[in-house]
C-alpha cells in the first residue's frame, strides 16, 4: 500500500554506510535532518553489512571508527566565530529538541542586546544546535556547511544567525522552525492535491534557483530535509511556508568545478551521480526534486527496490508508473 511505503522511508537514527560504486560512504544523520558529509572509508565486500530498505535515509549499519583522527576548526570565518559567549545572550533550555550522533538541538531565547548583522530582537526563540566536536570526524565538513549557509540568506532556506566556538563544543544559532519535516506532512496527508503541491513546489523551485544562482549545488534534496515553518493551522499564516534544510552534502561549484563524489539519498539520486562519471551543476537538485513531486502527487516514490543494483537499474532507465489521479482533487 502507498501508505505501508511512505511510511517505511524513514528509519531509526543512527550512523549508516552505503554502497556506491567499489567504495563505502559514510553518513551520519541527526533526528533534526541534518546530515554529515559522506566520508570515504576502506574498501569491503558487500556482504559485510546487512541492507535495508534501499529508499530509507540511509542503508546499512556499522560502527563507527572514533580512531579517525580531528581536524581544528579555525577560530575565525567571515568574521562569524567568536569565544563562547552564548549564555550571555541566550537561555538556553534543558530539554531538547532532537538530538544525532555528534549534535543535539535545543530551544532558545534571546536575551539581546540587538546588534548589526544578526536580526534578533529580545524574546525571539531560535534554535541552538550543540556539536561535540571530539564526535566529529572531520571538522573541515562542519566549516563548509558553516560556510554555506553563512552566504545563504532565502525566505525557503533555513538561516543560521550566530556561531559561537568553544575547545570542545560549537554552537550554531539558527531560525526556529515548528512544523516538521515535508515528510510527516505527506505521511500524515498520504498524498497532495495539485494545488498544495504545486505550492509546495514553487517555493522549493525558488529555493533552488536562489542556490544555484549563488552556485550551491545541494545534492540531498529529499522530504526529511524540507521543514515547514509552522504547522499547517498556525495562526501566523506560515503553515505552508518551507524551508530548504541540511547543506551537509552540499558544495560550492565554478568555473570548470567536477563534483565526483557519489552521495545522497538512493532513492532520490540523480542518474549522472550513479553513472561515476562526474557532475558539475545543480541539475542533480532538479532529479530529486522531480522526485519529491512525485511523492507529493502519489504518495509514495517512483523508484523503489529491495535490492540496490535494481533499485539504481530503475533509476538510470527513468522507469516508473504514474497511477490515474481521478479521484485526487
Amino acid at each position: 500500500a502507498p501508505s505501508a511505503m511512505m511510511t517505511c522511508l524513514k528509519p531509526p537514527m543512527k550512523p549508516w554506510l552505503y554502497l556506491t560504486g567499489s567504495s563505502w560512504m559514510r553518513v551520519l544523520t541527526t533526528s533534526t535532518g541534518h546530515t554529515a558529509p559522506c566520508v570515504k572509508l576502506q574498501q569491503m565486500p558487500p556482504a559485510s553489512a546487512a541492507f535495508t530498505n534501499p529508499v530509507g535515509r540511509l542503508l546499512a549499519t556499522r560502527p563507527r571508527d572514533n580512531g579517525r583522527p580531528h581536524v581544528r576548526l579555525p577560530r575565525q570565518i567571515m568574521g562569524f566565530f567568536k569565544k563562547a559567549e552564548i549564555d550571555k545572550n541566550y537561555d538556553i533550555e534543558k530539554s531538547q529538541l532532537g538530538s544525532g550522533n555528534f549534535a543535539v538541538v535545543k530551544l532558545a531565547t534571546y536575551k539581546g542586546p540587538e546588534k548589526s548583522g544578526v536580526p534578533l530582537k529580545k524574546g525571539d526563540k531560535v534554535a541552538v544546535k550543540q556539536i561535540d566536536k571530539a564526535k566529529v570526524e572531520d571538522m573541515n565538513d562542519i566549516t563548509r556547511e558553516i560556510e554555506i549557509m553563512q552566504n545563504t540568506k532565502h525566505p525557503n532556506v533555513i538561516t543560521l544567525f550566530e556561531i559561537y566556538d568553544e575547545p570542545k563544543r560549537m554552537s550554531l544559532v539558527m531560525e526556529l522552525v515548528t512544523g516538521g519535516e515535508l515528510f510527516d506532512r505527506i505521511v500524515a496527508k498520504s498524498q497532495y492535491t495539485e494545488k498544495e503541491a504545486a505550492d509546495c513546489m514553487k517555493q522549493l523551485c525558488t529555493a533552488l534557483a536562489y542556490l544555484h544562482g549563488q552556485n550551491v549545488v545541494h545534492r540531498d534534496l529529499k522530504p526529511e530535509n524540507i521543514l515547514y515553518a509552522a504547522a499547517e493551522d498556525d495562526p501566523s499564516g506560515h503553515g505552508n511556508l518551507i524551508k530548504v534544510a541540511d547543506f551537509g552534502l552540499a558544495r560550492v561549484v565554478s568555473g570548470s568545478t567536477v563534483m565526483k563524489t557519489a552521495c545522497g539519498t538512493p532513492g532520490y539520486v540523480a542518474p549522472e551521480i550513479l553513472k561515476n562519471k562526474g557532475y558539475d551543476s545543480g541539475k542533480v537538485d532538479i532529479w530529486s526534486a522531480g522526485v519529491i513531486l512525485y511523492i507529493l502527487l502519489c504518495g509514495f516514490p517512483p523508484f523503489y527496490e529491495e535490492e540496490l543494483p535494481a533499485l539504481f537499474d530503475q533509476i538510470l532507465k527513468g522507469r516508473y508508473d504514474f497511477p490515474d489521479r481521478k479521484s485526487v482533487v
